[in-house]
């Protein structure tokens, strides 16, 4: 086994253990609202956490099972910091075939290398709290669809947003770090 391969699964494995924990809280608190008869605080308490999963949720839908596990453990472990990752998945990204058709097992060193330098960049910024954003692939409405890009090659767009100390502004106006990865021809 590569020995990229046995990093992952020991980070995965990590990332398994960090995620049954928050889980267990979050339960534990649903259930003390319930016993103390606080029904509506309990459902208020799921919705504020809901958004939480939605990242590993995408992340969960990329069928390349290599790729997936880079992704969820940046996901897992920026949220052990505290930092919420917004996740943007191109349509063809949760397909198959888009995955037989791009993916080489050698781009695995240089997405968890990717990853890994997202996680570093946002654990030493200097100001928090941070948004995050990953992008996979472009989103429709991008100047450039994601079929051109997907010819080119598998695009990969980590953004860190500072935060703005305004309310209501969109991460879209704010001023962002990026660093991209694009994988292939």
């Amino acid at each position: 086994m590569p020995q990229v391969d046995k990093l992952l699964i020991g980070e995965l494995l990590e990332a398994y253990r960090l995620q049954r924990h928050d889980f267990l809280n979050h339960w534990q608190v649903v259930t003390g609202y319930l016993q103390l008869n606080h029904a509506e605080k309990a459902l208020q308490y799921i919705r504020t956490m809901l958004p939480e999963f939605e990242a590993e949720q995408l992340a969960g839908l990329i069928p390349e099972k290599s790729a997936s596990a880079c992704i969820l453990t940046l996901i897992v472990k920026l949220h052990k910091e505290g930092i919420p990752l917004e996740l943007k998945l191109a349509k063809e990204w949760n397909e198959e075939e888009f995955w037989s058709k791009y993916w080489r097992e050698e781009y695995l060193q240089a997405l968890y290398g990717y990853t890994s330098e997202c996680l570093e960049l946002s654990l030493h910024s200097q100001e928090l709290p941070l948004k995050t954003v990953l992008t996979l692939g472009r989103e429709p409405g991008d100047a450039e669809d994601s079929k051109a890009v997907n010819e080119a090659g598998l695009s990969f767009k980590f953004e860190l947003y500072p935060p703005t100390g305004e309310t209501g502004k969109k991460a879209g106006e704010q001023k962002a770090t990026a660093i991209e990865l694009i994988l292939g021809e």
